[in-house]
């Protein structure tokens, strides 16, 4: 394929994208508290807020600490029926809807193509696994229908989409939080990103998490750890880096076993492009 555009970060962070999940949060661990509207799933996007805000915390703390200017950051709530309390986060952070018309492509786009400083890291907060993994509220966009994802033979999860789309980009992943199936596939595809594991999975529905004050704490100092690191010196480079044509395939469950499995099939030879459009 065509090398993607030459890594953006050189002197420190300049524009950092958050982007956000449910299930990857402490204290978050059954499918009642993710799909469906009421009074647990809005307990669980005060967990994920909280989260995030810690993080952002941690990220201007060290650079205050430092005296360098802190990141621009954007911050996109990724969760279906939406995941955090967008008023509650930090003003002067750029916070977009988890129905965004333009949904993580198009926000991530404009990010980093239209805005000044443009993009130039990736981050995950409250991730969880690809589905069949044994992760905590593992699955794969839908937790209802989609089964399986590859890309070009190879099996792909949430993250591995969403990264590989920045690399292709030019955009690096620096920083991810989630269960520690998750934090175990991440750094399988990036090994040198930074990790905080907030919940150890004990099955779909069951997870060993620390409680809302500890995963906070965690966050901001995984924050604090992204500014003071030398992005320059870790190996950001995804494990797999497919190479043209790019072929993106999605299989759905069958409901209740009686409907056929349908399938969705990508193909192109610009990997951004095919990745838009999953």
């Amino acid at each position: 394929m065509n090398d993607p555009p030459e890594r953006s970060i050189t002197s420190g962070l300049r524009h950092l994208f958050v982007l956000t999940d449910l299930e990857g949060v402490a204290g978050v661990t059954h499918w009642r508290q993710t799909r469906s509207l009421g009074p647990e799933q809005e307990e669980a996007r005060g967990l994920l807020t909280g989260e995030v805000n810690a993080f952002v915390k941690g990220l201007r703390d060290a650079a205050s600490r430092l005296s360098i200017d802190p990141p621009r950051i954007s911050i996109w709530d990724g969760h279906g029926t939406g995941g955090l309390h967008l008023e509650a986060l930090p003003p002067d952070t750029d916070r977009y809807r988890h129905d965004d018309p333009g949904g993580f492509a198009g926000v991530f786009e404009h990010g980093r193509t239209r805005v000044d400083p443009p993009i130039d890291a990736l981050a995950f907060v409250g991730q969880h696994a690809m589905e069949g993994t044994g992760g905590n509220l593992a699955h794969t966009y839908s937790s209802r229908r989609v089964k399986r994802h590859t890309l070009n033979g190879v099996e792909v999860g949430e993250f591995e989409t969403r990264a590989l789309h920045a690399w292709a980009l030019g955009v690096p992943t620096v920083f991810f939080s989630g269960d520690d199936v998750a934090c175990r596939e991440a750094r399988a595809l990036v090994p040198d990103l930074i990790v905080v594991e907030v919940k150890r999975s004990l099955g779909v529905t069951e997870a060993d998490c620390l409680s809302h004050e500890e995963s906070c704490l965690a966050l901001k100092a995984g924050g604090e750890r992204l500014v003071e690191s030398d992005l320059d010196r870790l190996d950001l480079s995804p494990r797999f880096q497919p190479e043209p044509p790019f072929v993106y395939r999605q299989v759905k469950k069958p409901k209740w076993g009686l409907v056929p499995r349908p399938r969705r099939t990508l193909e192109g030879r610009d990997l951004a492009e095919v990745l838009r459009q999953v």
